[in-house]
């Protein structure tokens, strides 16, 4: 990361507010493949990437947009616990 000149920030340990893809991914995955008996790996495969196809580029900016509220109010916060929009 040096050598590129990326500034790393400290992390807090266990944070899931900045995991992006705990937001809306898995839980969008999740409801896709609900309910559903798949007798291949490459069934749950194919099902999994229409479901992260069908993502429309609107929904990606805006779980985007929140994961960015999400990690300033961490900055704000300076790593302390919060709930929603409570700091």
């Amino acid at each position: 990361m040096a050598q590129h000149n990326i500034t790393l920030l400290p992390h807090p340990p266990y944070s899931p507010d900045l995991a992006l893809f705990d937001f809306f991914l898995f839980s969008k995955l999740k409801t896709h493949l609900k309910g559903h008996n798949f007798r291949t790996v490459e069934n749950v495969q194919a099902a999994a990437m229409r479901a992260l196809n069908n993502i429309s580029s609107e929904d990606s900016l805006h779980y985007y947009e929140e994961w960015q509220q999400r990690w300033n109010r961490s900055i704000w916060s300076q790593g302390a616990y919060f709930e929603g929009d409570k700091l």
